[in-house]
């Protein structure tokens, strides 16, 4: 589709009007510009881009080559935790096979269920409200991301917790939000709305987030920076993607 874009001589700046009228030319000007639009069917949610990195290409070349996007790219996988042993998570067989062994200090990993635990503790959120309320005292401004050491400042969404709330999602499935404000010790708020309302959930499990020591790829276990709070067997984890800017 093209639109037509007419800038009246009157409009012009004095320095181009001089200009045009040295070369002659008339001072209409006329412009076409044209723009294509792509609208993307499916008959699924798009979940992203295919390979990460691997998918964005320039001119043809790939953002990042096959091998360095294996080797730097988010995993997604499960894991588990043993009581006895709170800094070591042990993954599935050749999940951490092509991780580059030389960045993984600058990694971080989330495990859903390991972080603090709830100590009869009960929560509470409204449909389509991200107040979560607690039944005693219970949270903390680190749970936001804040420093414990400078109250206000936020160290960013790596350090913010992972909750999942079951029956607060759609059709009363979970809903898996963060914490990204603190109120109190009763009150945080979340970056995603609850679509039903719960009311003294005592299955509430919140994540525990932990930049990553070392790795044994032969014993498929990571090493945590941070011991995790609670143990947990084959629970959700995510890997992040090296970040070189970390504090």
């Amino acid at each position: 589709m093209s639109t037509p874009f007419v800038l009246p001589a009157s409009e012009l700046p004095p320095t181009v009007k001089e200009l045009m009228r040295g070369r002659g030319d008339d001072f209409s000007l006329s412009q076409k510009q044209t723009g294509l639009a792509f609208d993307l069917l499916s008959e699924g949610p798009i979940e992203g881009l295919v390979n990460e990195a691997e998918g964005i290409f320039l001119n043809g070349v790939p953002l990042r080559d096959h091998d360095t996007n294996l080797a730097l790219k988010e995993i997604v996988t499960t894991g588990t935790i043993a009581a006895d042993a709170l800094t070591t998570l042990t993954v599935p067989d050749t999940v951490i096979d092509d991780m580059d062994s030389g960045s993984v200090t600058d990694r971080t990993v989330q495990i859903l269920g390991a972080g603090k635990a709830l100590g009869g503790v009960t929560f509470t959120i409204e449909a389509n409200s991200n107040r979560l309320v607690a039944s005693g005292s219970f949270f903390t401004s680190g749970m936001a991301g804040f420093d414990s050491g400078s109250p206000d400042m936020q160290l960013g969404w790596e350090n913010q917790t992972p909750v999942e709330i079951p029956g607060a999602g759609p059709n009363g499935t979970s809903l898996f939000a963060t914490i990204t404000s603190y109120d109190s010790a009763t009150v945080v708020y979340l970056d995603t709305k609850a679509l039903v309302g719960v009311s003294g959930a005592s299955d509430v499990k919140f994540g525990h987030k932990s930049k990553i020591s070392s790795i044994n790829k032969v014993a498929n276990t990571i090493t945590l920076a941070t011991a995790a709070t609670v143990a947990v067997t084959d629970e959700s984890v995510i890997i992040n993607p090296p970040n070189y800017f970390q504090m």
